[in-house]
């Protein structure tokens, strides 16, 4: 399937966003497991904090996600999606910050 098609049917992409949020949860619940394994020192949870809030955020996203797939709210969706990944990268920009 061509990529305009996909962007035309709006149940497609709400289940193609769907997938893409469970890969950034899977990242987010992953990502602490990994730094413990090259780290030297016990991690901190100071250190996993932002990983442990970015997969809160995944997580309550995807549930929003497949109550609004149940209820075939595609459009709610997918916004869902694009906010959920605009709020973690918000977040991931507020921690470099510090």
């Amino acid at each position: 399937m061509k990529l305009p098609a996909l962007l035309r049917d709006t149940q497609r992409l709400a289940r193609f966003s769907t997938f893409v949020l469970f890969l950034a949860l899977i990242r987010s619940i992953s990502e602490p497991f990994r730094l413990q394994y090259y780290a030297n020192t016990p991690l901190m949870l100071n250190e996993i904090e932002l990983y442990l809030y970015g997969a809160m955020l995944s997580a309550l996203g995807l549930l929003v996600m497949t109550i609004a797939m149940y209820t075939q709210r595609y459009k709610l969706a997918i916004a869902t999606c694009l906010i959920t990944i605009a709020a973690m990268m918000v977040l991931k920009w507020m921690y470099m910050a510090y």
